[in-house]
């Protein structure tokens, strides 16, 4: 559920899909693959796409506070070691 946390935060953050694209040197088939497999998973769609921009939804946002612990997590311990 949480393999590709980094481009769906990156996605939140970019609020686009083509910037993550480019700042990550993903493509748009992988990108959009990670995500849709996500929100399958968890059974609901993590952002809604709007013209021009992509916003989470009330679920994404959830999942987006998960994504920052545990990013706040991963850097705590790395910095141990």
């Amino acid at each position: 559920m949480f393999e590709k946390k980094e481009y769906i935060y990156a996605v939140y953050k970019e609020k686009s899909f083509t910037a993550v694209e480019e700042k990550l040197f993903v493509s748009q088939p992988c990108l959009s693959a990670a995500v849709k497999k996500t929100e399958q998973r968890i059974g609901y769609p993590l952002f809604e796409r709007r013209s021009g921009e992509v916003v989470p939804t009330r679920l994404g946002y959830e999942y987006l506070a998960v994504v920052e612990r545990m990013m706040a997590l991963e850097a705590s311990f790395a910095a141990q070691l």
